[in-house]
């Protein structure tokens, strides 16, 4: 291990590189979904026993949030915390400002955070105990996409369709999968790996769904984070709080995938990230619990020989790889543990070549999707190659009722 300031970061002097943000996976504590509200929660509750106080710094009528939302200075700033957010859901201040290099973003009476909160585009959160914003610093808080579809449409009449496809992936605006501490982790990750990592693109979980990254039509299951390597393997990364019923299924979905897609250039990757502030340490449980459920997947779903499942599925704990402060000086390949002969496992580095091999068709071209999302505005901003001019402008946004794929399909496709 090393201490996380020594790491070699494409962000050196960054405010929210990761030897300067709060390391969420030790602070959080309480209730794994946190406590939130909305504009219209607090609205809806004047008067009442349930009246919430607002502090000063988020006093700002709706009228001027939105003055202030679609003032042209501030356009960028909002493209970008908006994308960021609605590919990867939920989100810490301090994150998200890491993700879209906007400084700021919860400073002042007059902040852009204060703004979309008032202008209903954004929920408040923070873990721990219930929801109380004059006991936390306003860089401590979350955010993320809130359920009020009539504010995203009244953004989205102003927008023109390039800049509204570079923040959706011309998705549309979403709010859904939202489970904070899960999000939070996996946010945390992703960041990591875009500061540190030999990736050359990150995707978060709106992106990282089964039927964009890997062509398997139709299926509702996705990635919390998807990990490009240079050379154009895709890692997918499934965040694991707990161990329960539930993940004996979610590894063979995995595993029967992989083992439908021989040639699709992919590999998937559960990190290990559980509760720490309940009395004890579950991790080596939950380490074996999920060792059990790989290997059993991987004897009913085997791939081919040439394309072996347990040569393409592997699990990490998160504590291996991170403690507090410090890192593994190995965390740029991403040492994971994969299954081998017999009872037998072998440690690998997935983000290195050498060691995890790309297999793919001949026509596969592993640079395009890293090309095709440098013009997302929800990508980590350390990843995003300098020179890169991001959307402006174009035809009026005409949002459907169900976004229409296409065109994500396209820019992920290798």
């Amino acid at each position: 291990m090393i201490p996380v300031g020594e790491v070699p970061s494409r962000m050196p002097a960054h405010d929210r590189r990761t030897a300067l943000r709060c390391d969420v996976y030790r602070e959080w504590h309480g209730s794994s979904n946190g406590h939130w509200t909305s504009r219209q929660d607090v609205d809806d509750r004047q008067g009442t026993i349930y009246e919430v106080a607002v502090p000063y710094w988020l006093r700002m009528t709706p009228e001027e949030a939105w003055r202030r939302v679609l003032d042209e200075k501030n356009r960028e700033d909002v493209l970008r915390v908006l994308g960021a957010l609605d590919q990867w859901r939920t989100a810490t201040v301090e994150q998200v400002e890491a993700l879209t290099d906007v400084a700021g973003l919860a400073r002042g009476r007059t902040s852009l955070m204060s703004a979309l909160w008032n202008a209903g585009l954004v929920d408040l959160g923070r873990w721990g105990t219930p929801w109380d914003v004059r006991q936390t610093p306003p860089h401590r808080f979350m955010l993320r996409p809130a359920f009020d579809t009539e504010a995203h449409q009244r953004l989205s009449r102003g927008l023109g369709w390039r800049e509204w496809h570079s923040a959706t992936a011309g998705l549309g605006w979403a709010a859904d999968r939202q489970y904070p501490r899960h999000n939070v982790l996996a946010v945390e990750f992703g960041l990591r790996m875009s500061e540190w990592g030999n990736v050359g693109m990150v995707l978060g979980e709106r992106l990282s769904s089964w039927e964009l990254v890997a062509g398997v039509e139709g299926s509702p299951s996705a990635a919390d984070v998807v990990l490009v390597r240079p050379d154009g393997l895709r890692v997918l990364v499934e965040v694991t709080a707990s161990i329960n019923s539930k993940i004996d299924a979610k590894v063979e979905r995995l595993a029967r995938m992989l083992h439908e897609n021989p040639d699709v250039p992919m590999v998937g990757l559960f990190v290990v990230a559980p509760r720490h502030d309940r009395g004890h340490d579950p991790t080596s449980s939950m380490a074996r619990q999920l060792s059990v459920a790989i290997e059993r997947a991987c004897r009913i779903w085997p791939g081919r020989a040439e394309a072996p499942t347990k040569g393409r599925i592997a699990g990490v704990n998160w504590q291996y790889l991170f403690q507090p402060g410090l890192v593994r000086d190995d965390a740029r390949f991403l040492p994971a543990a994969f299954p081998a002969d017999g009872d037998a496992w072998t440690d690998r580095h997935v983000l290195d070549p050498a060691e995890v091999a790309l297999r793919a068709p001949a026509a596969f071209d592993g640079k395009a999707i890293i090309r095709n999302t440098q013009a997302l505005r929800g990508i980590p901003w350390a990843l995003r190659e300098g020179g890169v001019e991001l959307p402006v402008g174009g035809a009026p946004v005409r949002p459907r009722r169900k976004p229409d794929p296409t065109l994500a399909r396209m820019m992920l496709a290798g």
